[in-house]
């Protein structure tokens, strides 16, 4: 007998020291437990200590504790010890939680009339830091089905309760450096320790290609991919995605997306690259077709990469109207005074040229004259509040070749639809009137009036000789008071139309103008007047042509 009660001390102890929690079917260990038991149900009368954590060994006083089966801390299995039919000692398991002891043999069970006090205690957490992410493992007593949340520091963080001991929980972008804080059904658990949320650096290692024009997949290398949320070519953000913690593929954009790569990551890691990458400049690769004119008007598509922040569009130098389809592709319409040159296009990264050229179909005219070709700008209807229109023509000679040039006029018209009825508003014959003006400049008041020219009895026509003045031109139109229609008539469309005759050296071009009223003076480009259109030039063949205007 004095041998089995020093073995039960020395087992007694050890579970004391290692507690863990036992099959329902485990008996324990038992002192001289009588072979046959009496048909009586257990009672339980008191226990001792009345609180505990788990390991805490606990002495139960009872009665007919014989035929033992199991011991359990409020549904929790204990490892225990039989020492009489009226005392048990029980070790409290990890997984208990504040509640009766119970204990059951073979003829019934029997709980205790108060509970078991478990204390709500956080002993130990691992790791003690990390970065976003990071799994912790809590540990404890006292944990029960009743943990609603979980905070490190001050951001609540997503968990799994796995037992009354045990709690696992993952920091997010919302944990900070801090204690680890349980809600146990209405009672907060403070770990003693502090839990440091730490930041895992990126690194970028490399990258593939190092240039490229916008949508290049760009491949960096690098280490610590984890919870990436931008990556950055320069000051631009790019579309990405994370191939793996060593790989991320970014996208670039249009415009000027040059610089070094950088990454960032949620909880505010960042690495930037070594070396930078740039952005392929805007290009011209392409245009079609590949010749056109502006009247009738031909439409150029432009093709070409990085094709943003576009800010004009010109042929040979002139000015156009654009429209934007893509970063690769826009739509230009031949201008007024354009001619055989290349096409332009004013970007972010300055002016880009086409590598070759863009045919006007006006080869021959002379390098000074600023309106080589055909061109309508409002041909049909005049701009509102406008009364008024008027025919007129430049002739000049051809400086390069050589002999008398002449233009001679058999007549000139003017109609306009005016109510749906075609009318005639100017027939000039065998007169002219006008002013020879500088080719230097284009504009300005004349150099000489009036026009000199010759009249023709034969023919009843106007003759001029610019070859006679080849550093001006000659240039007449219809005298005041123009040609007009009452301010309520409706006016959908308006012509000219003329007869000449155009020899040796000499070039011919007509056109028409809006105007205010019959009287309005003219006070400089586009203020009472505005450009209806011109015709290409004409070129001499010395036979008469009829010319009409659009």
């Amino acid at each position: 007998m004095r041998l089995k009660l020093a073995f039960v001390c020395g087992f007694s102890a050890l579970f004391a020291l290692n507690p863990v929690q036992l099959p329902e079917h485990f008996m324990g260990l038992v002192i001289d437990q009588p072979s046959a038991w009496a048909a009586s149900s257990p009672t339980v009368s008191s226990f001792s200590p009345t609180s505990g954590g788990p390991g805490t060994q606990v002495t139960i006083n009872g009665s007919n504790f014989d035929g033992l089966e199991n011991i359990n801390f409020n549904g929790a299995y204990a490892a225990y010890i039989w020492v009489s039919s009226s005392q048990l000692k029980a070790t409290v398991p990890s997984g208990a939680t504040t509640g009766k002891i119970q204990v059951k043999t073979t003829v019934g069970s029997a709980s205790s009339s108060s509970q078991f006090t478990v204390p709500e205690v956080i002993s130990s957490f691992s790791p003690s830091s990390g970065p976003v992410g990071t799994s912790v493992t809590i540990n404890g007593s006292g944990f029960s089905n009743s943990v609603s949340s979980v905070k490190f520091g001050d951001g609540y963080v997503s968990f799994v309760r796995e037992s009354a001991g045990k709690i696992q929980a993952t920091t997010n972008t919302s944990a900070s450096t801090g204690k680890i804080i349980i809600n146990n059904g209405g009672t907060l658990i403070s770990s003693s320790g502090t839990f440091t949320v730490t930041t895992l650096q990126p690194r970028v290692d490399s990258f593939t290609p190092t240039n490229g024009p916008p949508g290049t997949k760009v491949v960096i290398k690098g280490a610590n991919f984890i919870n990436v949320n931008s990556v950055q070519i320069g000051s631009i953000y790019l579309a990405f995605t994370v191939d793996s913690e060593t790989q991320i593929t970014a996208t670039t954009k249009t415009g000027n997306v040059s610089g070094k790569i950088t990454v960032t990551t949620l909880d505010n890691g960042s690495a930037s690259s070594a070396g930078s990458f740039t952005s392929d400049p805007p290009k011209i690769t392409s245009f079609s077709p590949m010749s056109g004119s502006a009247y009738p008007v031909t439409t150029v598509t432009i093709n070409g990469l990085n094709l943003v922040g576009i800010s004009g569009v010109s042929f040979d130098g002139a000015p156009t109207s654009y429209r934007i389809l893509s970063d690769k592709k826009l739509e230009a319409e031949v201008p007024c005074p354009a001619r055989t040159g290349t096409i332009s296009v004013k970007t972010f990264a300055g002016t880009i040229y086409s590598t070759s050229n863009f045919g006007v179909q006006d080869a021959g005219v002379p390098e000074d004259i600023p309106t080589p070709i055909a061109c309508l700008v409002t041909p049909t209807t005049p701009p509102p509040g406008f009364t008024a229109a008027t025919y007129w023509a430049v002739a000049l000679v051809d400086t390069a070749k050589s002999g008398t040039g002449s233009v001679e006029v058999a007549y000139t018209q003017l109609w306009c639809t005016i109510d749906g009825v075609d009318t005639k508003l100017a027939d000039d014959v065998g007169t002219l009137f006008g002013g020879l003006f500088s080719r230097d400049t284009w504009d300005g008041a004349p150099v000489s009036t009036p026009m000199p020219w010759t009249y023709n009895p034969t023919n009843n026509s106007a003759i001029v000789y610019p070859s006679e003045n080849p550093d001006l031109f000659y240039h007449w139109y219809m005298p005041t008071p123009r040609a007009s229609w009452p301010s309520d008539a409706s006016v959908t469309s308006c012509r000219v139309k003329t007869r000449v005759k155009i020899s040796g050296s000499a070039l011919l071009q007509m056109g028409g103008d809006w105007w205010l009223n019959s009287t309005a003076a003219w006070n400089g480009e586009q203020v009472n007047n505005r450009a209806m259109g011109n015709t290409n030039w004409y070129f001499p063949n010395g036979e008469w042509q009829d010319i009409t205007f659009p």
